[in-house]
């Protein structure tokens, strides 16, 4: 159920997993089949930029990405729960999550919960990610992910630098642009900072955004202002708040 809820909060990322090779494979066929997973990986990224990366035309929102507040909070509880139960852990530091969910004025943390891959095969409680959920005002809301993108041969996600077309505080990015039928929008920032994915997913309505506008309230939902936070960890300067 936990994995289950890690596919549903993370969809919009379009990233491919590597498939283990067989231990009894040699070296030269194991590199050739991570570099057509990391080929196909690019091809698919490039595709899904090539349709969301205008924010002026945003690409469908697909109905399995349609997922109202109130549903998520539900997924969320049931993954709380899961966590407990299996005690997972994560090697992730939640700090540098909660720090970008401020940057962007999201500062109603509903909680964090460790998602990805095991990193150790003696220890398969201690996983490779984390996840944050926070609201944010007006009943929008935020996800930000984030993932090892080393660790053992069949868990690690295939993040080609060179599939991301953007920059953000001097890192590989990449910006979507979301929309539903009923005005629901996702606007997604990916960023590779290191060994790690930050992803980044604001949730908001169009109703939420003609009522910011008629109450002429100034609200910081630029995702780019998780730059703050890079900036930071680059200077290695704590990023708590």
């Amino acid at each position: 159920m936990l994995l289950k809820l890690i596919a549903i909060v993370t969809c919009s990322l379009t990233l491919l997993n590597a498939t283990a090779s067989e231990q009894s494979e040699a070296e030269t066929t194991r590199h050739e089949k991570r570099e057509d997973v990391i080929q196909k990986s690019i091809i698919r990224i490039d595709e899904e930029f090539a349709k969301a990366s205008n924010p002026e035309a945003p690409a469908p929102l697909s109905q399995s990405s349609n997922v109202s507040l109130s549903d998520l909070k539900k997924k969320w509880d049931i993954a709380l729960v899961q966590v407990k139960n299996n005690n997972f852990t994560t090697i992730a530091d939640t700090e540098i999550l909660k720090s970008m969910a401020i940057d962007i004025n999201c500062t109603n943390i509903i909680g964090i919960i460790p998602t990805g891959f095991p990193t150790d095969d003696t220890n398969r409680q201690k996983l490779s990610g984390a996840t944050l959920f926070a609201e944010c005002p007006e009943g929008n809301y935020v996800i930000i992910s984030t993932y090892f993108r080393a660790g053992n041969s069949g868990n690690r996600l295939i993040t080609p630098p060179e599939s991301f077309k953007q920059s953000l505080a001097g890192f590989p990015a990449r910006k979507l642009f979301y929309k539903s039928k009923d005005g629901l929008e996702k606007r997604t920032l990916s960023v590779l900072h290191g060994d790690f994915l930050y992803a980044v997913e604001y949730w908001t309505s169009e109703k939420n955004k003609i009522n910011l506008q008629q109450k002429n309230k100034t609200h910081t939902n630029n995702l780019d202002n998780i730059q703050n936070t890079l900036v930071k960890l680059n200077t290695n300067t704590n990023i708590k708040n």
